[in-house]
């Protein structure tokens, strides 16, 4: 076994580490995102056999909360700008 060949086969259970854990990371953020009703983390969920209403939600127009404002009396929006 050459010296390159060690070196790869040492960091590979760490960068098999590394890997899993984004996944659990990433597993985990669809998880929350479902919680808190997002339709496409629904669906990447599978929670359910028929993804149509999820679906339907998603084509759906959104609507806009209505602007607000601040206590200095400024518009506040979503968005800079």
């Amino acid at each position: 076994m050459s010296a390159s060949t060690a070196e790869a086969s040492a960091a590979r259970p760490e960068e098999i580490r590394e890997f899993g854990r984004r996944l659990q990371l990433t597993r985990a953020g669809i998880w929350f995102a479902g919680n808190q009703g997002d339709p496409y983390a629904m669906i990447l969920r599978a929670t359910d056999d028929d993804s149509t209403p999820f679906e339907e939600r998603i084509r759906a127009p959104r609507i806009r909360p209505p602007a607000a404002t601040d206590p200095r009396g400024d518009l506040v929006r979503g968005q800079p700008g």
